[in-house]
């Protein structure tokens, strides 16, 4: 049995995105994240989890609140755990309610 997280970044459904000329709006781009993790390794990546928050000095793993070193450390020891990780970035000018709704 596995389990699978998900989470995204982005905004969807909106009318106005951020160009290299318009500075106001919502990023163009939508991404989707996900781990899938063994049942029984759940335990194991859970404190490997804590573990790197202890390593980097972080309560919050979001990216945007890391500096570069964090984020090198962060993606370093997740890509060492047993977990399998998938990932879509979508230009939001392109139709992505489909694509939800065949992941999830």
């Amino acid at each position: 049995m596995y389990k699978f997280y998900v989470d995204e970044s982005g905004d969807p459904n909106t009318s106005k995105f951020r160009t290299d000329a318009e500075k106001s709006g919502a990023t163009p781009f939508m991404v989707l994240g996900g781990v899938l993790v063994k049942e029984s390794d759940t335990e194991i990546v859970q404190e490997s989890i804590k573990g790197i928050k202890e390593k980097i000095t972080k309560d919050n793993l979001h990216c945007r609140d890391l500096s570069h070193l964090q984020k090198r450390c962060f993606a370093q020891s997740v890509a060492k755990l047993d977990v399998t990780l998938f990932g879509i970035v979508s230009l939001n000018s392109q139709k992505t309610d489909h694509i939800l709704t065949h992941i999830l």
